[in-house]
């Protein structure tokens, strides 16, 4: 029989892994939606210049037509790079993705190692509730580093970076 200390501390444990999880699954959501609405803006900005280069292929509009949406395109080509950037839209999408890749990574491991804690629970109930504890407190610890790596590649845009980043990866790494 463990303490209700102890499982208080297995509780919060808990509680805590649970919400740092909900953090990506929000950023997840937040990125995912950011993206969406970039994607589409920058979709019927590149359609509408397609089209007007249609219409002035066709050589059938006036002078002052075709000037109109020369500056027009112009326009929209500055509208694009400003609000529906490519890099930005792809700086975002690989964020979203690292925050999928780790959460799938953490939930992997979380799975992997409880089994222990649960084949133990009943014949060594603390060591089991120390078992959980300590691995709740290092995916915790890797969730929390890598939520500040992808965050500071996003505002770096660094997409290698975004596009490997890992679990694994973040073991390779030294510690500070």
């Amino acid at each position: 029989m463990i303490t209700t200390a102890y499982e208080d501390a297995v509780q919060l444990a808990t509680q805590q892994l649970k919400a740092a999880t909900n953090r990506l699954d929000k950023r997840v959501q937040e990125l995912g939606e950011f993206v969406a609405k970039r994607e589409g803006l920058a979709k019927t900005l590149k359609g509408a210049v397609v089209l007007i280069g249609i219409l002035v292929a066709t050589g059938l509009l006036a002078q002052v037509v075709v000037q109109f949406l020369g500056v027009v395109v112009l326009l929209v080509v500055g509208f694009d790079q400003t609000f529906a950037n490519l890099e930005k839209l792809r700086t975002l999408t690989s964020g979203r993705n690292a925050y999928l890749r780790i959460r799938r990574e953490v939930v992997a491991i979380h799975n992997e190692q409880i089994i222990e804690v649960v084949r133990k629970r009943d014949s060594d109930p603390q060591g089991a509730a120390d078992q959980l504890i300590d691995l709740n407190k290092k995916l915790m610890g890797q969730i929390a580093k890598t939520e500040q790596e992808v965050e500071s590649a996003i505002e770096n845009k660094q997409f290698a970076l975004l596009d490997r980043l890992s679990l694994e990866e973040q073991a390779k790494k030294p510690t500070v």
